[in-house]
């Protein structure tokens, strides 16, 4: 990167490579990752993970911490980057962290993806009338399933629920969901 690259041409690139990778079809999509500040979305810190042999470490970097020409080239990679570990924001660690990578699974959201359960997390991106059993017991005793639940009409609300253990689950409720 040089000094005289600024966001609007890392925007630019980014949208060539992911249209070279046949990643980037709806022109609607591409216009608006070509206007859309991703800077502005990526917050104070973020995790950088190393691969040495046999183990993960997530280094914490800041913004603050990085010249700003290297924190925008971070933000126009091609990367979803981890901004929290096992409960500690990045911004807030004092240290490397060991551990495995997040698993990112396209699958059927009612059925989950079971060959790699039990889960820590599993967050549901699709919308749901009824929690499928098979999926509940694809969470590890201690982990959570975040989803959201949809009825007929407008009806919907997050539900955040922990496995207990026993087959059975805790609810808690999400804030800003809707009560009834």
């Amino acid at each position: 990167m040089t000094t005289t690259d600024t966001a609007g041409t890392l925007r630019r690139r980014l949208v060539e490579q992911l249209v070279a990778d046949d990643l980037l079809h709806d022109p609607e999509l591409r216009r608006a990752a070509e206007t859309v500040a991703r800077e502005t979305f990526l917050g104070p810190a973020i995790y950088k993970p190393s691969a040495p042999p046999g183990v993960t470490v997530w280094t914490p970097t800041r913004r603050a911490d990085v010249p700003a020409g290297e924190w925008l080239r971070l933000t126009y990679e091609n990367t979803t980057w981890v901004t929290q570990l096992d409960g500690v924001l990045a911004e807030d660690a004092t240290g490397p962290v060991t551990g495995g990578t997040p698993a990112l699974i396209t699958a059927d959201g009612l059925r989950g993806h079971a060959d790699r359960a039990p889960y820590d997390v599993v967050i549901a991106f699709c919308s749901m009338r009824h929690i499928p059993y098979g999926l509940l017991r694809q969470i590890r005793e201690g982990g959570t399933l975040l989803v959201t639940l949809a009825g007929w009409g407008f009806g919907h609300g997050l539900a955040l629920l922990t496995a207990d253990g026993s087959a059975g689950r805790r609810a808690d409720s999400c804030p800003g969901t809707p009560r009834s």
